[in-house]
């Protein structure tokens, strides 16, 4: 069976990569392609053309909700490698089988390596999460409901790329 977290970031780069080419190589590609690629000020003029995008729009402000679910994964994956390392829990052959099914690599990561990289997506997040409620001032401007689709299965996708790669939790290896 195809690994689904490769095939999900290649088709996702694949179709941007695309849709970006058109935009940029034919310019006469239908207005809609630029307009569901482009974001800030490079898809101002193509919101008010196109009648779908602003029907498909959300506020940017919204962008705490990437940091506030990216946050809460970070710390249940965290919580949970945490515990499985100090044998409070073991991980589940449901579990084993789902990472094992996302990707196809053999897990290398040692436990010293997940709780650092777990650790540090932690940080990141929730420090923009803090950013965006505390400090930035945003405007009426909006982003197509795409863009922020592919944010929230960023920040989902983030530490659980980290966790399929960890020994102990995606096999028995410790």
């Amino acid at each position: 069976m195809l690994p689904l977290l490769p095939f999900y970031l290649v088709s996702v780069t694949l179709g941007i990569s695309v849709a970006c080419m058109l935009t940029l190589f034919f310019p006469s590609c239908p207005s809609i392609v630029p307009a569901l690629t482009t974001y800030g000020v490079s898809a101002l003029y193509l919101r008010d053309k196109v009648q779908f995008i602003r029907s498909i729009s959300v506020p940017k402000r919204w962008f705490w909700h990437f940091y506030l679910l990216g946050s809460f994964c970070a710390m249940s994956w965290l919580l949970f490698c945490g515990a499985v390392s100090h044998r409070m829990t073991i991980p589940s052959e449901i579990l084993r089988s789902g990472l094992a099914l996302l990707t196809p690599v053999k897990p290398q990561f040692n436990w010293s390596t997940t709780v650092l990289a777990l650790s540090l997506v932690l940080f990141h997040v929730t420090r923009r999460l803090w950013e965006t409620l505390c400090i930035s001032v945003y405007s009426d401007t909006t982003m197509n409901i795409f863009h922020y689709v592919v944010g929230l299965i960023h920040y989902t996708i983030l530490p659980l790329t980290i966790v399929c790669e960890s020994k102990g939790i995606a096999d028995n290896r410790y």
